[in-house]
């Protein structure tokens, strides 16, 4: 039986970011599915894959498209397999997608939900070989303006339902936030 040295926490974390920059400095993100497996895990083209990822908050500071590129540089060096970023239609949006696959860095994009549905930007996108996911709601169970939810659960529901039919093969997700708190005066 192998005996392995008992290391200490901060030391076996950096020697997995370690690894996992190595590995996502040579491997390519090349994704055609992603799904959650019946055991709950997630598969890229069906290979078992363990997401370390960082949301990106694209939008402040205007730090969307090839200005995020940076960003993603910095997070696969620290070892993430996963960045989550706005993905819109700007034109300098390929230069963060292929920075991503080219560091072996997936990508769940963040997309503009208009009136008239997300289809344009997820048409444009979804064949890159980076993505593999889309935000469907953020902060879906904050009330920002009044007491009701900011997205309620059936719109949620509802636009999972519409993402999967024009986007079948990858993930969706949404994230909760916190509810505003009342201040002291």
């Amino acid at each position: 039986m192998l005996r392995l040295p008992l290391l200490r926490p901060r030391l076996l974390l950096a020697a997995l970011a370690l690894l996992a920059a190595t590995a996502s400095r040579t491997t390519p993100a090349v994704a055609t599915t992603a799904t959650i497996g019946p055991d709950g895990n997630v598969t890229i083209d069906g290979a078992p894959f363990f997401p370390i990822g960082i949301y990106h908050v694209s939008w402040i500071g205007n730090r969307q498209g090839a200005k995020a590129v940076p960003d993603l540089h910095l997070a696969a060096d620290a070892g993430f397999n996963l960045f989550h970023a706005t993905v819109d239609a700007r034109d300098d949006m390929q230069d963060l997608l292929d920075a991503a696959a080219a560091r072996g860095v997936y990508v769940i994009g963040e997309i503009p939900w208009p009136a008239h549905g997300p289809d344009d930007f997820v048409n444009a996108w979804k064949d890159h070989p980076a993505i593999v996911g889309w935000l469907v709601a953020d902060d879906f169970n904050s009330p920002y303006a009044g007491p009701s939810y900011n997205y309620p659960p059936a719109e949620v529901a509802a636009r999972t339902a519409h993402l999967y039919a024009i986007d079948p093969q990858y993930l969706s997700y949404a994230t909760a936030g916190t509810a505003r708190t009342p201040r002291r005066a």
